[in-house]
């Protein structure tokens, strides 16, 4: 019996054009830009994470499109998070910006020579909370220098009279009223109705226990 001879030969002008056709290049969507080729880092070392994290999720390689999808996903994502966020904070960013916004003159404060109850009547019916902080603290400082609790000077700081207050029952609203002062008279703080109210109730209670008349 003969032996068939094998006819099948391979065209090889054949196989090298569909070698070099994109279109029969299954491989490269799995493969990552090499780095000649990358434009933007940033972008690439995000897909690379990405398809780590999807490869071991899934536990094999996928495609780099699905990888791209996945990205666009995410930064949408950080974005709607991002405004959400800023939105829950708008209180306190804005009332930043606002602060800047309101011309307000830091000179040294006296307690001698103000009416104190007049002008806090007026300022808080104004919406100048600011000036109303300030004008609490320096009508508590004039009222415990009256009772020599403390003993005021021009350029003391509110911190020297913090730790001049030996009365123990006096020193803890005191220095509440002290913070919220130093907070809306130096820190750039929004004051507001609440930190007005916060104030009044931190000199009530110093008044009930009897360090202010």
């Amino acid at each position: 019996m003969s032996k068939l001879n094998d006819t099948l030969t391979a065209d090889q002008d054949r196989l090298f054009y569909w070698q070099s056709d994109p279109a029969f290049d299954y491989n490269a969507e799995f493969a990552a830009s090499a780095p000649d080729d990358r434009s933007n880092v940033l972008v690439d070392w995000l897909l690379d994470v990405i398809s780590a994290f999807l490869r071991l999720i899934f536990g094999r390689q996928v495609s780099i499109s699905t990888t791209h999808i996945v990205l666009v996903v995410c930064l949408v994502l950080f974005v709607v998070l991002l405004i959400w966020y800023l939105y829950k904070k708008r209180d306190r960013w804005i009332g930043f910006f606002r602060a800047y916004s309101v011309p307000y003159e830091v000179t040294p404060d006296t307690i001698y020579g103000i009416d104190f109850e007049a002008d806090i009547r007026q300022a808080a019916s104004q919406g100048n909370y600011k000036e109303a902080v300030r004008l609490v603290y320096l009508q508590t400082l004039r009222n415990l220098s009256d009772r020599e609790l403390i003993f005021w000077e021009l350029y003391k700081t509110p911190t020297e009279y913090m730790y001049e207050l030996k009365d123990e029952g006096l020193r803890t609203p005191f220095r509440e009223l002290t913070n919220r002062f130093l907070e809306v008279r130096y820190g750039n703080f929004q004051a507001t109705r609440s930190t007005y109210d916060q104030v009044l109730a931190l000199r009530s209670c110093m008044v009930a226990e009897g360090g202010l008349p």
